[in-house]
């Protein structure tokens, strides 16, 4: 009994010990009782011409978000979202709230037309009317 607890005891350390994927977080912002991250997405190598990120909005300090009946969480949100690189400003394709059964946080994936000219430093800007009312700026360097 006492070795096949040892084993399991093992088993269980070297499992935990397994490498992990690097963060995907670009950037991250705290306004009022809510938390804000932008994840770079894995691109398909055939798909050059666009680039996808995860925006992810949590509750903190006991605020509640949304129910999911409300619409203007959930249509038209592209026109919330832009990127800025150098002096060109390319706003979001797309922006589509995902379904993750999460209740203290909302996702969006976002897609982007990926620019022709690569600036070190861009940003991805979430004109926020829906949480804070502030205009949210999240700085990234080239991928």
């Amino acid at each position: 009994m006492r070795a096949g607890v040892t084993i399991l005891a093992l088993l269980l350390l070297l499992a935990a010990c397994k490498k992990r994927e690097p963060s995907t977080v670009i950037a991250e912002r705290e306004m009022s009782d809510y938390r804000m991250y932008l994840h770079s997405m894995k691109e398909k190598k055939e798909d050059a011409s666009t680039m996808y990120f995860m925006f992810v909005v949590k509750a903190i300090n006991g605020q509640k978000l949304p129910s999911g009946t409300d619409s203007r969480f959930n249509y038209g949100v592209d026109s919330l979202f832009y990127m800025v690189n150098g002096k060109d400003t390319l706003p979001a394709l797309d922006a589509v709230r995902m379904a993750n059964g999460n209740l203290d946080g909302i996702q969006y994936m976002l897609v982007f037309d990926r620019p022709e000219t690569a600036d070190t430093l861009r940003r991805v800007v979430f004109r926020d009317w829906l949480f804070t009312s502030h205009i949210i700026s999240f700085p990234f360097k080239q991928q």
